[in-house]
């Protein structure tokens, strides 16, 4: 609530305009905003002339000061209202600063149309801020509602789409690798026919079981790394170093390698660099590889 004298010497009483009551002063009081002195013309004006509207302080700026020896919050300014008739938001009223001063600032969904960039429609004369209210500020007329309901429509359906299929996506990422496997070893040539039957997918009708049969070779060379039961050899010259982690590194001759490592390297030298033999392993280069645990077996 604000108050004002009038020039009759009279109290006049801003019941539409609303200052925060509890702002905290970090000592454990609670203090009433005050309007900034630059805004309070403005408000108080507007308040008088649309007395159906309310004044709802938005924005609260302070000072921190030395009191009775304790840092305390002061000065609470009220800096910013949104202007409301009844339930309607009309818009904001706010207090700006630039290098030449204070300006007052105007803004709602009809400024923000005519706007390409920055916030709200901007001025040093109270007059002209005032017609600017005038002007922009007002309850929606049918095609604007409309065009508002179309907006919050257009979010919402947004939201909804997105919710579904993210939970479909999160539940195909589950069990993609189990259908995937289905579909290619019981059903894939009555399904390539339906590819082959459509333009934009007949490429990959002959293409993808060989893409899933990598896919799963990868997958598994990945998941061994990452649950550590995979065997790096190294080769230096005529020696070959086998570490794993969690394991000492074993620097052994080719006649003293477990067979399933001689043989998977053997396999593997025959590849290209990033290239990988399901059930095998992988050759990250021409001396690096990547094998597979094949069974238990002291190295």
């Amino acid at each position: 609530m604000r108050f004002l004298t009038n020039l009759n010497g009279k109290t006049m009483t801003y019941e539409n305009i609303k200052l925060k009551q509890d702002n905290d002063d970090s000592a454990g009081n609670k203090v009433v905003s005050v309007i900034n002195p630059f805004m309070k013309p403005f408000v108080e004006e507007l308040a008088l002339k649309y007395p159906q509207w309310t004044f709802q302080e938005e924005r609260t700026m302070y000072k921190w000061d030395i009191v009775n020896g304790k840092s305390v919050k002061v000065n609470f300014s009220a800096e910013s209202f949104k202007v409301i008739d009844k339930r309607e938001e009309l818009g904001e009223i706010f207090l700006d600063r630039n290098s030449n001063g204070d300006v007052y600032g105007v803004n709602n969904f009809r400024v923000s149309a005519q706007r390409e960039r920055g916030y709200g429609t901007k001025t040093i004369h109270l007059k002209k801020a005032i017609k600017h209210v005038d002007k922009f500020f007002g309850k929606k007329n049918l095609q604007e509602k409309v065009d508002e309901a179309k907006q919050v429509a257009n979010q919402v359906v947004h939201h909804v789409n997105n919710g579904f299929s993210n939970t479909v996506s999160w539940k195909w990422n589950l069990i993609g690798d189990v259908a995937k496997q289905f579909l290619v070893s019981k059903y894939w040539e009555e399904f390539s026919q339906i590819l082959l039957a459509n333009q934009k997918l007949a490429e990959h009708a002959n293409t993808f079981p060989k893409a899933f049969e990598e896919a799963q070779a990868s997958n598994e060379v990945y998941d061994a790394m990452r649950s550590n039961t995979a065997y790096l050899v190294y080769v230096d010259g005529l020696s070959y170093a086998i570490h794993r982690d969690k394991e000492p590194t074993q620097i052994k001759a080719s006649e003293e390698l477990p067979a399933f490592i001689r043989q998977s390297v053997g396999m593997l030298k025959l590849v290209e660099d990033k290239q990988i033999i399901g059930g095998v392993g992988l050759r990250v280069s021409a001396d690096t590889f990547i094998v597979l645990e094949q069974k238990k077996e002291e190295v």
